[in-house]
């Protein structure tokens, strides 16, 4: 899976942070067989690779 997430929650976070906190938002998928997923996690007005 990949997702492109666009937040003002973002703003002054490191990308691991970023990575953190969606992760621990899709635990619950995670824990029902989720295994990959590739993040593209921005703030609003920040460039976004794909």
């Amino acid at each position: 899976m990949r997702v492109r997430i666009v937040s003002p929650a973002f703003a002054g976070l490191t990308r691991i942070a970023r990575h953190r906190a969606i992760n621990d938002a899709l635990k619950p998928a995670f824990d029902k067989g989720l295994h990959a997923l590739a993040i593209e996690a921005a703030a609003p007005g920040e460039a976004t690779r794909w």
